[in-house]
């Protein structure tokens, strides 16, 4: 036995349709129209009209077809559906809002403080790494120091580091440019036992540069080392005439030194110009 049918009407486009009463006792009695999706409360818009319950049970959600117009949609009827939709947010839209998170409360870029966190590490390593670059170079400077100081265009850049710690800067040296040359040995004036060297030093750089030290050897008949002495700048030139122990340039300069005899076996001598380990 078929279930009686009712009229029912939309409250918002006004659509009837027939909805019957196990269809709104599963709804809830609430049904969705299928024109305009409006779900709303069947009973209070069902219509006197009633129609026997010999007619026809009420068709397929599909099927059923609006009362007021045949070119409108077809509404749709309440059914399980309508149940199933009263209780799940997802499906039911017209009782509940969407659930909608806004993407940039949750996005960490536009967080000032997330972003501080995130920069700040990188800046802390981008500043140790320059630390390292410019404690890198000043090694490299400071080793390199005694050929960069005779560089003419290098040479200003440690004027400023030599009057930071209040320190004469060294003056340019190039000891190869500096030539021995008339060398002599004879006895002694004054001391029997002792002997005395003469030769000329000449500065042939266009700069004044300091006085190297220098190296005396004997020899025997097979070229082994019988005696030697080392004189350093401040043993053998006047102080009076170079104050700053600094030879001229292209000016040959009379050097005398004065030695023990290294006795008989000593049959040759020869001078060497070794660069003073003070300058640089």
């Amino acid at each position: 036995m078929s279930e009686a049918s009712f009229i029912t009407s939309c409250p918002e486009c006004k659509t009837r349709f027939s909805v019957n009463a196990g269809q709104l006792k599963i709804a809830a009695g609430k049904v969705r129209c299928g024109v305009c999706l409006q779900v709303f409360e069947a009973k209070p818009a069902i219509s006197p009209e009633r129609k026997s319950s010999t007619a026809k049970a009420m068709a397929p959600a599909s099927s059923a077809k609006p009362t007021r117009s045949p070119s409108q949609s077809q509404p749709l009827t309440a059914s399980r559906d309508d149940a199933f939709n009263r209780h799940s947010p997802s499906l039911n839209t017209a009782s509940k809002p969407k659930l909608y998170i806004p993407v940039e409360k949750i996005s960490v870029s536009t967080s000032p403080a997330a972003s501080n966190k995130i920069s700040l590490p990188n800046s802390i390593a981008a500043g140790f790494s320059l630390v390292l670059i410019v404690l890198l170079l000043f090694q490299v400077a400071w080793f390199k120091r005694t050929d960069w100081l005779n560089n003419p265009t290098l040479r200003p850049l440690y004027a400023p580091f030599y009057e930071l710690v209040e320190v004469p800067m060294p003056p340019r040296a190039a000891p190869n440019l500096i030539r021995a040359y008339q060398l002599t040995l004879q006895p002694h004036e004054q001391h029997q036992e002792a002997l005395r060297i003469s030769l000329l030093l000449e500065n042939n750089a266009s700069f004044a540069q300091p006085f190297p030290s220098m190296q005396l050897e004997f020899m025997d008949v097979k070229g082994r080392l019988i005696a030697q002495r080392l004189f350093t700048a401040t043993e053998y030139i006047n102080a009076q005439l170079f104050p700053e122990q600094l030879i001229p340039t292209h000016q040959p300069i009379q050097i005398q030194l004065d030695i023990l005899n290294p006795g008989r076996r000593a049959v040759s001598y020869q001078v060497k110009l070794i660069p003073d380990s003070k300058n640089g």
